[in-house]
């Protein structure tokens, strides 16, 4: 058997010790240096830093959107091992679909970290020598590693139990299977409120940190919620979007995986909205929508004179109408609060008028709504649609 030379032993050192602080390069060696490519496949590189990055900065959550089979559930697993590669008293958490793909999570983590070291062959033992599976703790769902008295990880699933440990980092791949549930909102609701507000959140300790892995459905599914909540609570969050098909550029994301003629068959097979949420990040009840979001609040939370501790502080009161062309048409005027990073809220007391009622009656209400509201900047649409 030929022995490895001086050159390759030093080379293969040198790969481990920037796998050990590069989870690119870890993933690399894990995996395929032909996938995680750096110039063919530039967002990974960008979604390991982050990743490395959010084992340390402050933000609680990390969500990662992107296209089926570009590495989610591969970076995923890597990045479990990885980290507790780094630090062996890390307690991880894996949610996914159901207890089938949760239990295959697992295992691919504890494989990795259980593989033999095998000549010119650099493995998780090679990189991390001091991590190992502790004795009589390898089960599929729950293990630890040794010199812990606890487990360090646990997968779960929302039809299984998730008692038995907290844990640092809570990773969620994937969580909707199909149309169907990404409209169920009783479903939504429950997959939300129950398990992961109510049950996984409670698991959190120590780093505290989630990381989300997902393509996206719809605006209530567990990504919408989580930043919605995350947003309304004034929490750090990062959020990573990926498209299959950037219509801007009419690039493809990574035509090594999909290309555009297989990109343009999958809307003819599967359907443009399906298309646009899992492979685009548009979520279903977005698409074709002409606003895709209007931002809620307290109208207490506003600050003004009679509430100088309000929390919401406008730079201007502004007024948009679109007056009536036709006797069938309906006048709408709005008046909204802009703040200093220009977020716009629709005001609580008479912002609204959309009526079909004539001009002698409109412009009563639209006057009294003006002074009412001491709105700044008024934008009336004339009747060429201007």
């Amino acid at each position: 058997m030929r022995m490895p030379t001086l050159t390759q032993v030093t080379i293969n050192k040198a790969k481990c010790v920037l796998a050990y602080k590069s989870l690119f390069d870890y993933c690399r060696i894990r995996d395929s240096e032909t996938f995680y490519d750096e110039e063919n496949a530039p967002y990974l590189l960008e979604i390991c830093e982050a990743i490395e990055e959010f084992e340390n900065d402050d933000n609680e959550l990390l969500m990662v959107n992107m296209p089926p089979r570009h590495g989610k559930s591969r970076t995923a697993t890597n990045s479990a091992s990885w980290l507790l590669g780094r630090n062996p008293k890390y307690k991880i958490m894996t949610g996914t679909y159901n207890t089938i793909l949760s239990t295959k999570f697992s295992k691919q983590v504890r494989n990795i970290i259980m593989e033999q070291p095998r000549l010119n062959k650099i493995c998780f033992n090679n990189i991390f020598p001091k991590v190992k599976i502790k004795y009589g703790s390898a089960s599929a769902g729950m293990w630890g590693l040794e010199g812990n008295e606890e487990d360090n990880y646990l997968a779960t699933a929302p039809n299984s139990s998730s008692t038995g440990i907290g844990c640092d980092f809570l990773i969620i791949d994937d969580l909707i299977k199909n149309k169907y549930e990404a409209y169920h909102k009783e479903l939504l609701n429950k997959l939300f409120e129950d398990w992961i507000r109510d049950t996984l959140y409670q698991r959190l300790e120590g780093k505290r940190k989630i990381l989300v892995f997902m393509t996206r459905w719809s605006t209530k599914d567990p990504c919408g919620r989580l930043i919605t909540l995350f947003q309304e609570q004034g929490r750090k969050y990062r959020l990573i979007t990926k498209k299959a098909f950037d219509s801007k550029t009419g690039k493809m994301l990574n035509p090594n995986i999909l290309n555009k003629r297989q990109y343009d068959l999958l809307i003819q097979t599967i359907g443009e909205d399906i298309v646009e949420a899992n492979y685009n990040q548009t979520p279903i009840d977005l698409k074709g929508c002409l606003y895709k979001r209007f931002l809620e609040y307290d109208p207490a939370d506003i600050r003004s004179i009679d509430n100088p501790n309000g929390k919401i502080i406008f730079k201007d009161i502004r007024c948009r109408c679109d007056t009536a062309d036709t006797g069938d048409d309906f006048l709408c005027s709005i008046v909204y609060g802009v703040t200093r990073d220009n977020q716009a809220y629709v005001l609580p007391i008479n912002a609204i008028i959309y009526t079909q009622d004539d001009m002698e009656t409109t412009e009563k209400q639209v006057a009294k709504q003006l002074l009412d509201n001491n709105v700044m900047v008024f934008r009336p649409e004339s009747n060429n649609g201007r």
